[in-house]
């Protein structure tokens, strides 16, 4: 099992199985573009370049918004003291 999982496994037991799982496919599409392998290595620039190669790939401003969403549940679960840098194309 990986960080990301063991991260996750808890948080994933509660609540839409289908959305929690669909928000930690994000989160590692998030970590493959950043070229990490620990959700603890992620940080606000690599979200700021993530989010860049969403507006590059024509995302909708949605898929964007839910990407930090996902995001937002990583800052929070590793008990980060800010959440993660916001889109600016919103």
């Amino acid at each position: 099992m990986d960080k990301l999982e063991l991260l996750f496994s808890k948080y994933k037991r509660n609540g839409s199985k289908k959305n929690r799982t669909a928000q930690m496919q994000r989160v590692k599409a998030v970590m493959r573009h950043a070229g990490v392998f620990h959700p603890e290595q992620l940080g606000n620039q690599h979200a700021y370049s993530f989010y860049r190669s969403l507006v590059m790939k024509d995302a909708s401003a949605r898929t964007i918004y839910y990407y930090y969403l996902a995001l937002c549940i990583v800052w929070e679960l590793m008990k980060r003291p800010n959440k993660p840098p916001k889109p600016l194309w919103f």
